[in-house]
């Protein structure tokens, strides 16, 4: 059966294997790449089946930090291992188009596929977590779920090329010096 990547990929080689991820306008960030790569790796010695959602996240107001970011993903994580009762991953970027543009983050969450089958479980948790820390706001783009099987290969490497436009360097060069570009749950964390 043909994986169902489309046809404007390009090749990535991640610990000898070369693995087809989507042609990014300013190349690729190495060092995103492999880490979103191993956070799913990781995730699936967890769970033989993991969701994976994509979604992205806009700040009203900023203060130029990731500090809503944080502590989106903090009450995200809480709200979804209690809802679940399983480990929740998760990974971020964070974009700005121009110094004056407001920050806007893309990120994915992981979750055992057992137990969540789609984003729309993970909505009400969303709407929760943003209205309590206000000024912050989020989108699910059209198809945003993933199931990874871990013996399926076709289904690793379609998630793999989906993720992958977080790792592009287009509209990180703004973020400031000392400020994180990206952020993730380790799989090791409790």
């Amino acid at each position: 059966m043909p994986l169902p990547i489309p046809d404007n990929n390009q090749p990535y080689v991640y610990q000898d294997q070369i693995l087809p991820i989507q042609k990014l306008k300013g190349g690729v960030n190495k060092k995103i790449m492999n880490k979103i790569i191993s956070q799913i790796n990781g995730m699936l010695t967890i769970y033989s089946r993991l969701l994976l959602v994509r979604v992205d996240i806009r700040l009203y107001q900023t203060n130029g930090k990731n500090t809503l970011i944080g502590k989106l993903m903090k009450q995200l994580v809480r709200a979804l291992e209690s809802h679940y009762k399983s480990k929740v991953g998760f990974f971020w970027v964070r974009e700005q188009s121009t110094p004056k543009n407001n920050i806007h983050y893309h990120c994915f969450m992981m979750l055992d596929g057992r137990k969540a089958k789609n984003s729309f479980g993970l909505k009400p948790h969303f709407e929760r977590a943003c209205y309590l820390l206000a000024d912050i706001n989020y989108y699910f783009p059209d198809n945003c779920n993933y199931v990874i099987n871990r013996n399926d290969i076709n289904s690793l490497l379609l998630a793999i090329y989906r993720t992958s436009y977080l790792a592009k360097n287009h509209t990180k060069e703004f973020t400031p010096v000392g400020i994180r570009r990206f952020g993730c749950r380790s799989t090791q964390e409790k």
